[in-house]
């Protein structure tokens, strides 16, 4: 059988030669005891695959997982929140400088590599889930099917959707989803969606926009609102703030 390194040569090869060869590469950050030379490394590593995509996530420490356990009583291992920014501010920086598009918080594409399923969760189109514990999204209800095996082959054995949660957005709430996830790609979001879907003032959404904008998280262009390198650091908040 083949190394690990062996291997490793094996794919640069095949990328060097057929670049139109296209594959995604998942890292994430903010691991215990990394630093950002650390991360530097793993980037730069990844990079000598020549990935069409990247997908960027920082940890997210679920309450329930031993992981998340751990840091509360190890806090200290973990990098601080000024840490993770200075990885995220580096790699956007690297990826950039190596040609990637910046297309969605989390994601870094080729031109014309970006993906196309995770395009259609964040322009809310009709998206089919497949298989356990899929989400679906079709002409504005979502489902969620049974998660676990015996279940979910049960309802399929008898002619039954495997569906075992199912929700009916509100054109409001749909309006708001539509949004919230545009706004977190370089496509941006239309303030007008949100206007739309509420009955409050207008002049309040259009002042926390320029309040924001003021701050250096948004720019404005017309009713479309983008984020910035510094709103992409906080982009739940500027979310938060808009829609609140």
């Amino acid at each position: 059988s083949q190394t690990a390194d062996e291997n490793r040569e094996i794919l640069k090869h095949l990328t060097q030669r057929s670049p139109r060869i296209a594959f995604n590469v998942d890292l994430i950050y903010g691991l215990p005891f990394q630093s950002l030379l650390e991360w530097q490394k793993d980037l730069e590593e990844a990079l000598e695959f020549h990935p069409a995509h990247l997908s960027i996530y920082n940890l997210t420490l679920h309450p329930m997982v031993p992981i998340a356990r751990f840091s509360r009583s190890h806090p200290a291992v973990f990098p601080d929140p000024e840490r993770e920014a200075l990885m995220f501010q580096w790699t956007m920086d690297r990826l950039s400088d190596a040609g990637y598009i910046h297309y969605e918080i989390s994601n870094f594409a080729f031109p014309g590599h970006e993906a196309r399923h995770n395009l259609a969760y964040w322009r809310n189109d009709n998206t089919l889930g497949l298989g356990l514990g899929a989400w679906s999204f079709l002409d504005g209800v979502r489902e969620r099917n049974a998660k676990h095996f015996c279940h979910y082959l049960a309802m399929i054995e008898n002619n039954l959707n495997p569906a075992v949660f199912r929700e009916r957005l509100m054109p409001e709430q749909g309006a708001r989803e539509t949004f919230f996830l545009a706004l977190r790609t370089n496509r941006g979001a239309d303030l007008n969606l949100i206007l739309e879907s509420t009955a409050g003032d207008p002049s309040i959404l259009w002042r926390k926009a320029e309040n924001l904008q003021s701050g250096g998280f948004i720019n404005i262009a017309g009713s479309m609102i983008f984020l910035t390198r510094k709103g992409i650091l906080v982009a739940n908040q500027v979310i938060q703030e808009l829609i609140d």
